[in-house]
């Protein structure tokens, strides 16, 4: 986490850091205090000082005591920067985004929206159509998404076969 946290750009940590302070990804207050506390040493951390003795004078009215507390915030603020930096990933690349909403739309059987998102993430792709590996995923995605809007949409077997075929 620290080797990870001194590679990450002061924007990238006040990102962070909102992130942790929303309450739709983080509830835990106590994880919130560890995250300032851990952010005064940023950017240089030492690695050897940062250990449960470090916090537990400052953090002790939360009982960030034992070493169980201390590994599992360790552990939770790991996995809070994953999770944020996928969203990032996700906000920063409209085709996958596009792609797991369209997914997200399907299984939520939302279909009568599918159609719609489907021409806006066709319109998309076809804008900046690049020819490598990932322009091409996104368009087997988007004849995924025409197929999945088609048979949600019809009832007969046989008509969704001619579409199969068609696409």
């Amino acid at each position: 986490l620290v080797r990870i946290l001194q590679k990450t750009s002061s924007g990238d940590i006040k990102k962070f850091r909102d992130f942790i302070n929303s309450p739709y990804h983080n509830k835990s207050r106590k994880l919130i205090l560890f995250f300032e506390q851990l952010m005064k040493l940023y950017p240089n951390f030492n690695i050897y000082c940062i250990d449960k003795n470090f916090f537990t004078g400052k953090l002790k009215q939360y009982s960030i005591t034992n070493d169980s507390t201390f590994r599992h915030l360790l552990v939770d603020i790991s996995q809070l920067f994953e999770k944020f930096l996928v969203l990032q990933k996700v906000e920063s690349d409209k085709c996958l985004w596009y792609d797991l909403l369209l997914e997200r739309i399907y299984e939520t059987d939302l279909h009568d929206v599918l159609g719609n998102r489907v021409k806006k993430f066709e319109k998309l792709t076809s804008k900046n159509l690049k020819i490598d590996s990932l322009s091409m995923v996104s368009m087997y995605n988007i004849e995924g998404s025409k197929l999945n809007f088609f048979s949600s949409n019809i009832s007969d077997n046989k008509k969704i076969n001619e579409l199969k075929l068609e696409i």
